[in-house]
């Protein structure tokens, strides 16, 4: 059975944007792409840059305090706007040993309304290019902690430019370290205060910007939901809603990013569409940079890389003001997020794993199937949880009671080539809310494969069958009663029995709300060899005894989100088959089990276990434990 043995605490709040916008969001994208195996990118050709498209650089060791520049992000629509920009000086090794950050001063030029528009920096600038004279000082990544204020950091430009120079193509790296909250020294405080910034000058730190996470397929119950395990996971997004985004493919028109023009990392397309949205800070021939920052300090990433269209800042003078966006045309492939940005291999289709729901309600007799594009599968569990319990909302259309059947299939390949395929089938049942927990239950599941610690796996495709209905529907366990050796059946709290036996279980259930009860009888035969040993045996059911809320669920899947997951296990599991073998055989919510185990009373033998499981047409709760000792 798969158990999880953390989770991360949360880090901070961050509020979500339940800002309903009714405006047309045209150009969200082309036709879902067909589903295929995740491999080789595909690549359409792309419009081929001159050398002049690379910016000049400004070298941190020429930045003075006083020095002037301009600045250009987008505040609505999807054509950059100029801002003024004063550097006050340079901290060096503050992000990192080796990386230094500017500090500066943003305002708005005559009759621009850039920074004021959400009373400073502001969530969704990040990668906003600033040059000097014409050339790239960095890019607006950092502002000060607590509120919007018109000082931030900027990530040197020769620190971004360094990642163009990586491989295109190389395995997942170990994470850089970097600092997301940096102290800001006393002299610089002590300059704000002097330019009559106090406000700013009582703050002591800056913070890496938050990006807007524009989410489309999700209502605002779950949208906040996702906010908590992004919180949770030290993901630093604020969700909003957002418009669906169709993967590309070999006939989508592609675009070209723009310096200063909107940037957005998708991690997922179609029914549950995610991209992290931000600044392109540079483009030079076939790659472009932005963020200043990373996403999720992946190293080599398999992103998708698109356009996206603000429609509005969001003012916050409390939590910080924020970039409300939609994913727009795509440009290519985020393959690098590294410490100073990420990088984009521009005309580069990523390769995506469709991810396939199809739910049927059997109240409304309503069926409706619809597939999310994975662009990076370390996002498949959270897209399980997400995208299965928003697929539940469409057709279900609520968030209650009820009962669910489930099937769904992982079809991968493991280290080396060789597919595996793994099914699974369950019920489940809540008076709470049913569609949360078979969500978990596969997200966990994806989990414990991409985490497992034998070899690497690259999962190619999921599919997840379910029929829901809102009729609650359970048995539980109240009595039972033992036969031995073919005896008139007793209810004891103890027995002995001889080597050999055969004990019969008289198992009474009750359906809900009823009073008509259900019997079922399951045998077990003692080992011939277990004499002298005492034991337990027991009826079970598969299900939960004790139902969690669905909040306490998602909290718990929180760490679905980190680099290292959940670290969920599977026990017993000595490899990779093993894990399969586990996985497939671990205990459904509709079993019935009679299961004896009996322990050799100086421990130097290991435990003898004997069982019968037989399934039932719903999901079984319950306990019943009789004490046994083995005579003889």
């Amino acid at each position: 059975m798969i158990t999880q043995r953390h989770a991360h605490s949360r880090r901070f709040a961050v509020p979500v944007l339940t800002v309903m916008v009714s405006l047309a969001v045209a150009s969200l994208g082309t036709a879902a792409r067909a589903g295929t195996p995740a491999g080789t990118p595909d690549v359409v050709p792309a419009p081929v840059a001159a050398a002049a498209d690379c910016p000049a650089v400004v070298p941190v060791k020429s930045v003075r305090a006083g020095m002037r520049g301009e600045g250009r992000t987008v505040v609505r629509g999807t054509t950059p706007q100029p801002f003024n920009v004063e550097v006050l000086g340079v901290l060096e090794d503050a992000v990192a040993p080796g990386r230094n950050l500017i500090i500066v001063e943003l305002s708005d030029l005559a009759g621009r309304h850039v920074i004021d528009a959400g009373g400073g920096i502001w969530a969704g600038m990040s990668g906003s290019p600033v040059y000097l004279n014409g050339k790239l000082l960095g890019a607006v990544s950092y502002g000060l902690s607590f509120s919007p204020s018109p000082i931030g950091g900027v990530t040197p430009a020769a620190d971004m430019m360094n990642i163009l120079k990586l491989p295109k193509a190389s395995t997942r790296a170990a994470a850089e370290r970097e600092q997301s909250r940096i102290a800001l020294p006393q002299a610089f405080r002590q300059k704000l205060a002097d330019r009559g910034l106090t406000a700013a000058a009582a703050r002591p730190t800056l913070d890496r910007l938050p990006m807007p996470l524009s989410v489309g397929g999700l209502g605002p119950q779950l949208l906040a939901r996702l906010q908590s395990q992004a919180d949770r996971a030290n993901l630093n997004v604020i969700a909003h809603a957002g418009g669906r985004g169709a993967a590309p493919t070999k006939v989508t028109a592609m675009t070209r990013p723009q310096p200063g023009g909107n940037f957005a990392a998708a991690v997922s397309y179609g029914d549950l569409t995610l991209a992290a949205i931000g600044t392109t800070t540079a483009v030079c021939g076939g790659q472009a940079l932005a963020f200043g920052h990373p996403f999720q300090l992946a190293g080599a990433s398999m992103y998708g890389s698109n356009d996206a269209t603000s429609l509005a800042i969001i003012k916050d003078q409390t939590f910080g003001s924020s970039k409300f966006a939609t994913i727009g045309a795509p440009a290519g492939t985020v393959d690098q997020d590294r410490l100073s940005g990420v990088r984009t291999a521009l005309g580069v289709i990523p390769a995506t794993i469709p991810f396939k729901t199809t739910i049927r309600n059997v109240d409304l007799n309503r069926t409706r199937t619809g597939t999310t594009q994975v662009a990076d599968q370390n996002f498949l569990p959270t897209v399980a949880v997400f995208g299965v319990t928003g697929s539940y909302a469409t057709v279900f259309e609520e968030l209650g009671d009820g009962r669910t059947s489930v099937a769904w299939t992982i079809e991968g390949t493991r280290h080396g080539g060789a597919p595996f395929t793994l099914t699974r089938t369950n019920r489940w049942a809540s008076q709470v809310e049913v569609t949360s927990e078979p969500a978990l239950d596969l997200g966990l599941t994806l989990d414990a494969l991409l985490h497992n610690e034998f070899e690497p796996v690259k999962v190619n495709r999921v599919t997840y069958n379910s029929s829901i209905g809102t009729e609650f529907r359970q048995l539980r366990i109240v009595d039972a009663k033992v036969s031995v050796n073919g005896k008139p059946f007793v209810r004891a709290e103890s027995l002995e029995v001889p080597p050999n036996a055969q004990l019969r279980a008289r198992v009474t259930m009750l359906p809900f709300a009823s009073r008509t009860a259900q019997t079922v009888d399951l045998a077990v035969r003692v080992p011939a060899n277990a004499a002298g040993r005492e034991g337990t045996l027991s009826v079970s059911g598969g299900g939960a005894v004790a139902e969690p809320s669905p909040e306490a669920g998602i909290v718990a899947s929180g760490c679905l989100l980190t680099a290292a997951g959940c670290v969920a296990a599977v026990e017993d599991a000595p490899s990779f088959d093993g894990l399969l073998r586990e996985i497939r055989n671990a205990p459904r919510n509709d079993d019935l089990t009679l299961n004896l185990d009996l322990e050799d009373p100086d421990g130097a033998m290991p435990t003898v276990s004997r069982s019968q499981t037989k399934l039932q047409k719903s999901v079984v709760t319950g306990l019943r434990e009789i004490g046994v000792t083995v005579t003889g």
